[in-house]
């Protein structure tokens, strides 16, 4: 019974030493908190290097930001086009032939929207006259850093884009 208690001796001894060293660490680092809280204000020094840090992180997030808004604006340029292709599909039951007219299609007109990002239309490869069975719908970016860049939609659903 006593070995047991000379290990629960040296365990108490341990943790008294350890609680002993902590409140000694937390005394001191307390008090060097309290010296620093005595100034009234804020120096122009932290203020600038604060300052400076947060223009750092924005300067490097900015690109970032940039090709995420683009990368949902070739998302909607996606979608529409899928629309449009959806569109067109049901045309061809009704009709036994494609339009080149996307306010012909049962869906809503992705052009109408005045904050689009892009311009939407339907072509044809030679004419419709001609070849009615295919089609081809384009949207082509109306303004920005990536003005002009087009995707497509063939009739049997492959999109292309850059």
């Amino acid at each position: 019974m006593r070995r047991y208690e000379g290990v629960n001796s040296v365990r108490k001894n341990r943790i008294f030493k350890l609680c002993d060293f902590s409140f000694k660490f937390l005394n001191f680092h307390l008090g060097y908190l309290k010296g620093l809280k005595s100034s009234n204000g804020v120096n122009l020094l932290e203020i600038i290097v604060v300052v400076t840090i947060i223009l750092i992180i924005a300067i490097l997030a900015f690109p970032q930001l940039t090709k995420l808004v683009e990368y949902g604006k070739a998302k909607e340029a996606y979608v529409n086009l899928e629309l449009i292709r959806t569109g067109e599909k049901l045309y061809w039951v009704d009709n036994n032939f494609y339009t080149g007219n996307i306010s012909n299609l049962r869906i809503e007109n992705p052009n109408t929207d005045p904050n689009r990002a892009f311009n939407y239309s339907i072509t044809f490869p030679i004419s419709p006259a001609v070849d009615a069975n295919n089609f081809t719908a384009q949207a082509v970016r109306r303004s920005g850093p990536y003005q002009g860049n087009t995707y497509t939609i063939q009739s049997d659903g492959d999109i292309t884009g850059p």
